[in-house]
């Protein structure tokens, strides 16, 4: 489970990806990410065509990748959705950057098949981009990068001032980025315990801004 500062995220109704112009086609893609590989299902929906792909687990893998479809389906244009995890925004702002829009999707709201069938990750990322294109998903609006930096320094300071043996759920990755921001705002002071998935490791250290 991950810890997020959910005051700045809003959830958006359910709705069809804006088509910036009638000739314009686009290609709903797919993305099914963990550590070890991203899979990925390109859809055009006004040919039916589809095509999967996989590459490393990095940003400049799935660029290549990307690149590959472009040219692939040249003259269209790309919108790319992943579910929401342990990469939070970082993926979604990553390609912002290079120029594709990308959407994060609430888990919950992925229609669940009715039959039984072999669950891969090739499988849900050709789901997931025929779900984005008919429009049955619903997305997260991402915060920017300040209140999402102020926003984990204010869970940690309510976990520490809430009880000193904090939810055993909580996650490695994001207790060091809490760990890591809060010790940037300290500067020199000493580095504190860390929050295991056993609990606390030594005494509370000081708070943030305190």
């Amino acid at each position: 489970m991950m810890v997020t500062s959910t005051c700045y995220a809003r959830f958006l109704k359910p709705q069809k990806p804006k088509e910036a112009s009638m000739k314009q086609s686009f290609i709903y893609v797919g993305l099914d990410v963990d550590d070890t590989q991203y899979h990925g299902s390109a859809f055009a929906k006004h040919t039916g065509v589809v095509v999967n792909f996989h590459c490393r687990p990095t940003l400049k893998g799935l660029l290549r990748q990307l690149e590959k479809l472009r040219q692939h389906f040249s003259g269209c244009a790309f919108r790319l959705c992943y579910e929401a995890s342990y990469l939070g925004y970082t993926l979604q702002r990553d390609l912002a950057e290079q120029g594709y829009h990308c959407d994060v999707v609430v888990p919950t709201s992925i229609p669940t098949p009715r039959s039984k069938q072999i669950k891969t990750d090739r499988i849900d990322a050709a789901q997931l981009a025929q779900f984005y294109a008919n429009g049955l998903l619903m997305v997260v609006s991402a915060p920017s990068r300040h209140k999402n930096k102020t926003g984990i320094c204010c869970a940690r300071a309510s976990i520490w001032s809430s009880s000193k043996r904090p939810c055993a759920s909580i996650c490695k990755p994001c207790c060091a980025a809490m760990d890591f921001i809060t010790r940037r705002r300290l500067k020199a002071a000493p580095i504190g315990p860390s929050i295991t998935l056993a609990g606390w490791s030594g005494p509370s250290p000081p708070l943030p801004g305190v």
